[in-house]
């Protein structure tokens, strides 16, 4: 990944909470300022996510690729802080829970995003998803759900 040194007026530390093709969002904090800085066109916040669950079940290749995909992607927020930084990802076996077995038996797997504050929402996502639009796609779900 490509890291940025930008200026920042009045000395406060900046944040990149995330970084995708189509943009970049930029968080400041104390009393930091982009005035004069060039391309900067909206400064937004994501959502609070508390968590991700992985539906799962053994035997499942795609479920496998899927969890190193999430693992993956919470690994890099740590670095590249994000709405995902500091989510907690539980991996589900619906073999384990007759709830889940019924509701997710010929679905998995399947991808759910806790945002602060709400129930769980089903991510609508196929299993080979790319890394990047799977991010995209939980942190929309997430957003939608205010």
């Amino acid at each position: 990944f490509l890291l940025l040194w930008l200026p920042v007026v009045m000395g406060g530390p900046l944040r990149v909470p995330s970084l995708s093709r189509d943009r970049i969002g930029i968080q400041l904090r104390g009393k930091a300022s982009l005035r004069g800085c060039v391309g900067v066109t909206q400064i937004e916040e994501g959502p609070v996510i508390e968590k991700v669950i992985l539906y799962t079940k053994s035997e499942c290749p795609l479920c496998s690729t899927l969890e190193r995909r999430l693992q993956g992607l919470l690994d890099r927020a740590q670095y590249l802080p994000s709405p995902l930084t500091n989510v907690e990802l539980q991996v589900r076996d619906i073999t384990s829970n007759n709830v889940w077995k019924e509701k997710y038996a010929s679905q998995v797997p399947v991808v759910a995003v806790v945002p602060e504050g709400n129930d769980e929402i089903v991510v609508d996502v196929l299993p080979k998803v790319t890394a990047d639009k799977l991010e995209r796609v939980i942190i929309s779900t997430a957003s939608s759900s205010k």
